[in-house]
Order: structure tokens, then C-alpha cells, then sequence
């Protein structure tokens, strides 16, 4: 799983439509996508056996992020706001491409089973 959001597109469709201020676009993305992201995550854990530690802490990095980003998204003023994401993508876009390239190790997930020591 990729885990690439639809923030980007509908932020291009708030702002190509003028349907939502600036200002409430990160609080809109954040409430409007919670129900197809929770369905997809209940879907995700069914197919894919997740170690609880794991998911738990997923889910509580992701809230605080969610919260601590919000209100740092609320205080940048632009150009720094566009700056930045597009750092951030071109980042993700490195990485995706070295390891297309096999110039990262894969990361293999293992099945910690009771008694396959």
C-alpha cells in the first residue's frame, strides 16, 4: 500500500471552484476525508495482518499530527506554504524513484507467527 491521500486534488478543487476560503481548507480536508479513510482503513486491516503495536501507534502519531499540523498549517502565510509542499513532494518523488530503481533496500514485511522461531 502506497498510502498516497486525495488531499492534493481536492485542495486543487477547492481552490479551481472557489468553494472553500484558504483559511478552512486544512479543517474541510481533514473532516471531509475522515469516512472514506476510516473505511479504509478497516478494509486495509482486514486484508492485512497488522501487529496491534504497531497500528496503535500509527493511529495515535496520525491524530497528533493531525492536530499539531492544523494549527502550523493556520499560521504559514504563502509563498511558504506552496514552497514547502512542493519540497515535501519532490522528497517523496526521490524516494519513490530510488527505490524503483532498487537503489533502496526493500523493506520486507515478516510474519511474527507463535513457533516459527
Amino acid at each position: 500500500m502506497l498510502g498516497i491521500g486525495s488531499f492534493a486534488p481536492t485542495t486543487a478543487v477547492f481552490k479551481l471552484g472557489k468553494l472553500v476560503s484558504d483559511e478552512k481548507i486544512p479543517g474541510t480536508l481533514n473532516v471531509g476525508h475522515t469516512p472514506p479513510t476510516v473505511a479504509e482503513a478497516f478494509i486495509s486491516i482486514a486484508i492485512i495482518a497488522v501487529d496491534p503495536t504497531t497500528l496503535i501507534s500509527m493511529i495515535l502519531a496520525s491524530a497528533a499530527g493531525a492536530w499539531l499540523g492544523a494549527g502550523h498549517c493556520r499560521q504559514m502565510v504563502p509563498p511558504g506554504d506552496p514552497i514547502g509542499m512542493g519540497v515535501a513532494l519532490l522528497v517523496a518523488a526521490v524516494f519513490f524513484l530510488l527505490k524503483q530503481l532498487k537503489m533502496l533496500p526493500a523493506i520486507r514485511a515478516t510474519s511474527a507467527s507463535p513457533g516459527s522461531n
